[in-house]
């Protein structure tokens, strides 16, 4: 009987990764989400798409059909891809049946879940992390920049509660006094931890765990990012840091980890520091770039869960380079969209024009794959017009300041 998985998730690039990788090894993938149209679902490796209802309109309605799915297809393992559906899993684990969920145990998931348990385990085991503390009731922004500086990070304590509409809340980078008193009146107590902020470069190193012992280690840096607090949308494997992965050592020894995690750094390499940012204890956006190197976290993973020997890389992953394809496309929009003048603008629509013709370059997106292409060939067609439609209405707009200029130059000349 052929093992079955059923994958759930909404970010693309996450779930493609693991259909792909879990369907080379001849399991059969079912993934379940809310977008229907998204590219990765023409994946050779997903054999069937379920849609589950909105887990904040009717939670049992969501449960019942998970459940369902789970009756009728047997999964061997249900497998959460973001944080929304990791702690929902969680929530109901004891009623969809724990041994079935590929979340990770119980001590590791308290800790890496919750930033304010993540900061104090870290600093228990020696581990850097950035200046900060849990936000109380009353504070004063002035008494707060004093303290950590200015920028300074706000971060909520956990980035998705069971329940919420919003898959997950941002972080927000702080810089002035006026704009911290605002977002202190608008949080709630202890649930929001403020950081110093830390400069330098973002660092991810992914493990896989089995009961706190680190099987496989890898690391990837980040190029560019869609925002500065959001994940990355252009990324370089690199060789692992002898100390940051003690550090991810240390803290998976301590919550006997077992299943995968990626830690988040900052690293400033010519001050030779290093602070932990948190703990993902689940598949990460950069997953794509793993397994395109040859860190086949998914594969690995299914063999620790289901009992099977771990099939480690005989030989070093490669140091490849990747980018989100939407990802890129958002980030370039946002920088053309930015109000900084028309040099400016028509600066930002240069960089989406040349955004073009680099999607020619197939081995540079998540979403390609030699085997299994047809993700990338949608996700193209649908950049493609999309950019298009972006350029066009930018040079509308350009061209209509312009001549907006134009004509109030040539009123205060008549006016002359």
């Amino acid at each position: 009987m052929t093992d079955r998985v059923l994958v759930l998730a909404d970010d693309m690039g996450v779930f493609l990764s693991v259909a792909r990788s879990l369907g080379r090894r001849g399991i059969d993938v079912h993934v379940a989400l809310a977008d229907e149209h998204a590219p990765g679902l023409a994946s050779r490796y997903v054999s069937a798409v379920h849609v589950l209802p909105p887990y904040h309109r009717d939670a049992e309605a969501w449960v019942a059909s998970l459940c369902g799915l789970i009756d009728v297809h047997r999964y061997r393992l249900v497998i959460p891809c973001n944080d929304s559906r990791m702690l929902i899993l969680r929530h109901h684990a004891r009623r969809i049946g724990r041994d079935m969920l590929a979340i990770p145990n119980d001590e590791a998931f308290e800790t890496f879940t919750d930033k304010a348990a993540t900061r104090a385990a870290a600093t228990r085991l020696g581990i850097a992390v950035a200046a900060g503390r849990l936000l109380t009731r009353g504070e004063q922004a002035e008494k707060l920049a004093a303290e950590l500086g200015l920028p300074l990070v706000l971060k909520p304590r956990c980035t998705y509660a069971v329940g919420s509409p919003q898959e997950r809340t941002p972080a927000r980078i702080i810089r002035t006094h006026v704009e911290l008193a605002e977002a202190l009146g608008t949080f709630a107590n202890d649930c929001w931890i403020a950081e110093a902020f830390v400069p330098g470069e973002g660092v991810g190193v992914s493990i896989l765990a089995h009961q706190g012992e680190v099987l496989f280690a890898w690391q990837h840096r980040r190029l560019q990012v869609a925002t500065e607090t959001s994940g990355s949308t252009a990324r370089v494997a690199e060789q692992p840091d002898p100390q940051l992965v003690a550090a991810a050592r240390a803290l998976a020894g301590a919550t006997r980890l077992t299943g995968v995690a990626m830690f988040e750094f900052r690293v400033d390499r010519r001050g030779g520091r290093h602070a932990l940012l948190e703990v993902n204890p689940r598949f990460w956006g950069s997953l794509p770039l793993a397994v395109a190197g040859g860190a086949d976290f998914p594969a690995l993973l299914w063999d620790v869960v289901t009992g099977a020997e771990p099939q480690l890389p005989v030989q070093q992953p490669k140091l490849v380079a990747r980018r989100n394809m939407s990802g890129e496309y958002a980030r370039l929009t946002a920088i053309a969209d930015t109000p900084l003048g028309w040099l400016a603008k028509c600066r930002g629509i240069a960089a989406l024009l040349g955004f073009l013709p680099t999607l020619l370059l197939r081995s540079r997106f998540d979403s390609w794959a030699a085997d299994d292409p047809a993700p990338y060939l949608l996700e193209r067609r649908q950049i493609c017009a999309r950019l298009l439609g972006a350029a066009t209405r930018h040079l509308q707009r350009t061209r209509s300041g312009i001549e907006g200029i134009h004509d109030q130059a040539s009123v205060r000349e008549g006016a002359g």
